[in-house]
């Protein structure tokens, strides 16, 4: 019998709008995969020994007049149905019982590849206006929205350092300064195409007026990463970096 001395958790239902369809339905797929199996590999590895690295997201966070944007490392997850997507919802779930004094939780956001060894098995934020813009759809983004993006690079290299070292807490992996989806996906199409100028913008103000849920995508958002840099002695890639890489 084969006992892990580290397991890293990458499992999860990540499609936000088929997880509305399951909203409240603890029974569901998201919320099996998502809360009860990071539940069920705490328990084991409190019985087995083993070092466990619960992979979240940013989106079970929620910003309030006492936890601003952008969330640092201490931020708990937030429970309120209501603020957050199903699936933001059922990853903060999955944190709740996770014992960060023995184990580890790794938060990302908008996770982009960077590294061209490895295949693309599905199209990435910066990628899917590439191909949009290549089948000649109009581009229009937000410039009213505070995010920033995690290198998929960046997160191998911090698993790494965790795995081998054992490092129990709440990291997070993703650019150390903020952008926008407007100026961001500018920066990437003016380095594929060389025309940043094609990007429309609209507002996330004005999605929200026409109906669109708040909770589907919050205006002030964005993971914090100085701590973790500090802690673990490793620098992110920038907005620019990504932007850059993605492009090459």
């Amino acid at each position: 019998t084969h006992r892990p001395s580290v397991v890293i958790n990458l499992a999860a239902q990540t499609n936000v709008n088929a997880g509305e369809l399951e909203r409240g339905n603890e029974r569901g797929d998201f919320y099996t995969i998502n809360a009860r199996a990071a539940w069920e590999l705490e328990r084991l590895s409190e019985q087995y020994g083993f070092f466990l690295i619960q992979v979240s997201t940013d989106m079970g966070l929620f910003e309030t007049a006492d936890n601003k944007a952008p969330f640092d490392e201490g931020t708990k997850p937030h429970f309120g149905q209501k603020d957050l997507t199903w699936y933001g919802y059922t990853k903060a779930r999955g944190e709740d019982l996770i014992n960060t004094g023995r184990n580890a939780i790794v938060r990302i956001i908008y996770p982009i590849p960077i590294d061209p060894e490895y295949p693309l098995r599905k199209l990435d934020y910066a990628r899917i206006p590439i191909e949009a813009h290549r089948a000649g759809k109009p581009l229009t983004y937000w410039p009213d929205q505070d995010t920033n993006h995690t290198s998929v690079s960046d997160l191998i290299k911090v698993l790494e350092i965790l795995a081998k070292e054992r490092r129990p807490g709440v990291y997070h992996v993703a650019s150390p300064d903020m952008t926008n989806p407007h100026e961001f996906v500018s920066k990437v199409i003016g380095g594929v195409f060389g025309n940043p100028v094609m990007v429309g913008k609209s507002s996330i103000v004005e999605a929200y007026e026409r109906g669109m849920p708040r909770f589907r995508y919050q205006r002030h958002g964005g993971l914090a990463v100085a701590k973790t840099m500090k802690d673990i002695g490793v620098n992110f890639m920038t907005t620019d970096e990504i932007a850059q890489a993605v492009a090459r």
